[in-house]
């Protein structure tokens, strides 16, 4: 499990900023959950293409490079917030996921 903290900077992120506060307040807010897509980046192509553009609405995609893709839909209407659906090239899930802090005795 990860827990992302995102600081919605002005102009950078407007899709995780629309959740909060119009006057500025401080606010934490639910605002995403997000599904890793595991193979290669054709497998990610592939489950894209398989979902139904109307029933999962895309909001926002992107990139790093070759080792990562990432996409947003709409599921507010039916879970009440956004899902990001992600890949990562395996070298980079595994230098990701060896930075994970581990309890001593828990590997």
């Amino acid at each position: 499990m990860e827990i992302e903290l995102i600081e919605p900077l002005p102009l950078q992120a407007p899709l995780h900023a629309e959740v909060l506060p119009d006057d500025g307040s401080f606010a934490m807010r639910f605002h995403h959950a997000a599904l890793r897509i595991e193979g290669d980046l054709a497998d990610f192509e592939d489950y894209m293409a398989s979902l139904d553009p109307t029933a999962h609405p895309v909001v926002w995609r992107g990139a790093l490079g070759d080792v990562m893709r990432y996409t947003y839909t709409d599921e507010r209407a039916a879970l009440g917030h956004y899902l990001e659906h992600v890949w990562y090239d395996a070298g980079l899930y595994e230098q990701l996921a060896s930075a994970i802090p581990v309890c001593p005795g828990q590997r």
